[in-house]
């Protein structure tokens, strides 16, 4: 038992019932709806392979949204005179994003799913390739209003295909390690 100022007598258990109670009650209030369709554009860098892309988010439903995300991205390597050249190649990602609010301006989701990649002939003799992906972000909105309220954000995350550039002298691996993705959402 603890004692306030000499004259009332609390339990700890009823200090710490009313702190997650008034926790919980900030969290709940903090909440965000999504509950219409988001699009975006980023930049992003895979391995070591540096692409510009868009991505459309699905209305929420129990804090998850599906991403649909496409980017075309540059592999840089040596051309058949060993000149150093870069070649667009393009991949899509489909994944299922869980997200929650830290506060009315912040959000940090996860997110993971398929990539399928579409590599250029110049480099590949493959016709495409499938992998996957995972990330985490954070994102950051311009206002506390709830609709229509664009934001930045930020992923750091894997991705893997098993992808290797078999036409050029060094055989490099591509689109596969690292991720980094910024960009805006609306």
């Amino acid at each position: 038992m603890t004692y306030l100022n000499n004259k009332t007598m609390v339990s700890k258990n009823h200090i710490l019932f009313t702190l997650l109670f008034t926790l919980t009650g900030i969290l709940y209030g903090q909440e965000r709806k999504f509950d219409n369709f988001s699009f975006g554009f980023q930049l992003v860098q895979f391995h070591n392979e540096f692409g510009l892309g868009v991505h459309f988010l699905s209305p929420e439903y129990k804090n998850i949204r599906i991403n649909l995300k496409t980017n075309c991205n540059w592999l840089d390597h040596s051309d058949e005179y060993d000149r150093q050249t870069w070649s667009a190649f393009f991949n899509a990602q489909l994944g299922m994003n869980y997200s929650r609010s830290i506060t009315r301006r912040i959000n940090l989701y996860s997110e993971g799913g398929m990539v399928g990649l579409f590599p250029n002939s110049i480099f590949s003799d493959e016709s495409n390739n499938i992998g996957g992906y995972g990330v985490f972000g954070f994102e950051f909105f311009f206002t506390e209003n709830t609709t229509r309220n664009p934001s930045y954000f930020i992923e750091l995350g894997g991705i893997g295909t098993g992808a290797v550039a078999d036409k050029v002298s060094s055989k490099p691996i591509y689109l596969n390690g690292f991720s980094i993705a910024v960009g805006f959402r609306f």
